[in-house]
């Protein structure tokens, strides 16, 4: 049994030790684990690490993933990355986004989306990069030391405060296996456990056996499965042409959505920097509700295994849209596809649900039931400025913390799924009002009302509290 605890006792002040009995030991640094490194993991360890506070991270795959499409971050987040110093990271890997066309599939354009007003409007362009470039800029701000891999986190427990010889102040314990280490179990302890580990998460579910055991009612609702209707298979392109793709020539990157004329998919494609163009299909599917609990779990399951799909699966709806032509030189989906490694190429689900349960008094979720990276971001801000003011490590200060923290974040979290979901409707749903809805959005929409919904979505940027201020660089100023 091998076992790692987050322990170095910070040595005692002078006053400390006239005030040392046995029983009575200096509180120690506050210790984190996060669970997860993907963008919001990887995020809020670059935060600790800022505000002071030490922490691990376990992450269940043996190695990180290259896989995955674009990701696009605005003003939202933008300016609190710049204050992490991350700014010229991110430049560096991405493209300024200037607009969206949107197409169907037998040509007839829909309408354009402007985009290029973000830069004077909120100090910011919207910055387009690929996934596994963004991940290895957060993976190089962040000490290898730090990354525990292969760790796939089987139970997690809470510990009373006074309970815990190692911590009078009360820990939480996270055992796990390791794929290297066959017959061994690794434990790591600390005052906080943060899971980050996506949708499916395993620390929500050891979360809900804690609340349990406490006599905590978690919502029926927590229980039933991901709302999906939509599969997707994703890629990032190798270099190519620039003269067979005239768009990569241009110094800003132009999405192109092409909808199917019976819309049961949607393809988009993004130029990134590199001459690369990231692209991204989408097909409907359909999941039936569950009737009871039993059938909830067992979709539950299904859907999980769902989205780790393999090659096959993704060569299948490839070939769905391989003829479709492309908006380049006469060329085509399947051509672009064709340009993409193999090991690059993905399948994933498109899922969306809101979760009313958090967090327990020291296990806490960030960036749950699939919000996306910007939102991640966005709880990690707000989270890690409440660990940093934190009085004591008492499971108490510490329940606190994370109702302050849920109570922030719930409403704004609850919009954008909201939002996410009406994208999907707009995209992908029948019907002459549905017509009427997607010219208007992207062809007829006021000027005015276009800015003043987007200024809606913008105005609230912001930053950590304990790190020197960035200038609200844009004409419409943060609230």
């Amino acid at each position: 049994m091998a076992s790692t605890q987050l322990h170095q006792r910070r040595p005692p002040s002078t006053t400390d030790q006239d005030q040392i009995t046995p029983g009575n030991e200096p509180e120690q640094p506050l210790k984190v684990i996060i669970v997860g490194s993907g963008i919001g993991g990887l995020i809020t360890a670059i935060m600790l690490d800022r505000a002071g506070i030490d922490y691990v991270i376990l992450e269940k795959r043996p190695q990180h993933s290259t896989i995955g499409s674009a990701i696009a971050f605005t003003a939202v987040v933008l300016r609190v990355l710049d204050q992490l110093g991350l700014y010229e990271d991110i430049h560096a890997i991405s493209k300024d986004f200037s607009q969206t066309r949107i197409t169907m599939a037998d040509g007839r354009e829909i309408g354009i989306l402007d985009g290029l007003f973000t830069q004077e409007r909120y100090g910011y362009y919207n910055a387009i990069m690929a996934r596994p470039d963004l991940m290895n800029a957060l993976l190089s701000r962040v000490a290898p030391n730090k990354i525990h891999m292969g760790k796939k986190v089987l139970e997690v427990t809470e510990h009373p405060d006074g309970q815990t010889k190692n911590d009078p102040a009360g820990m939480v314990t996270v055992r796990c296996s390791d794929n290297r280490h066959v017959f061994f179990f690794f434990r790591y302890q600390a005052h906080l456990v943060i899971g980050c580990d996506g949708a499916y998460s395993a620390v929500r579910q050891r979360m809900y056996q804690i609340l349990k055991e406490k006599g905590v009612n978690v919502p029926k609702a927590d229980f039933a499965p991901f709302r999906f209707d939509m599969h997707c298979v994703v890629g990032v392109s190798k270099p190519l042409d620039p003269e067979v793709y005239p768009t990569l020539k241009k110094p800003y990157c132009e999405f192109e959505v092409i909808l199917g004329n019976d819309l049961s998919y949607n393809i988009w494609l993004m130029p990134l920097n590199n001459n690369r163009i990231s692209w991204m299909i989408n097909g409907k599917m359909f999941t039936p509700k569950a009737n009871n609990r039993e059938e909830a779990k067992r979709q539950l399951e299904e859907n999980f295994k769902a989205s780790e799909w393999g090659e096959e699966a993704a060569e299948e709806l490839c070939n769905m849209v391989r003829d479709f032509a492309c908006p380049y030189n006469n060329t085509t989906i399947g051509d672009l596809i064709d340009n993409t490694p193999k090991t690059v190429i993905s399948k994933v689900m498109l899922e969306d649900k809101m979760f009313e349960t958090w967090h327990s008094d020291r296990i806490v979720l960030l960036g749950d039931g699939g919000q996306g990276a910007t939102q991640a971001i966005l709880d990690a801000v707000v989270l890690v400025d409440l660990l940093h003011e934190l009085p004591s490590n008492s499971a108490k200060d510490i329940s606190n913390a994370l109702k302050r923290y849920q109570s922030k974040r719930f409403e704004t979290a609850k919009a954008a799924v909201s939002a996410s979901r009406q994208g999907g409707y707009l995209f992908s749903e029948k019907g002459w009002f549905m017509d009427l809805l997607r010219a208007f959005t992207f062809k007829y929409m006021p000027r005015w009302l276009y800015m003043m919904t987007s200024d809606r979505i913008q105005a609230s940027r912001p930053i950590l509290s304990f790190l020197p201020p960035v200038p609200d660089r844009g004409s419409v100023k943060a609230i």
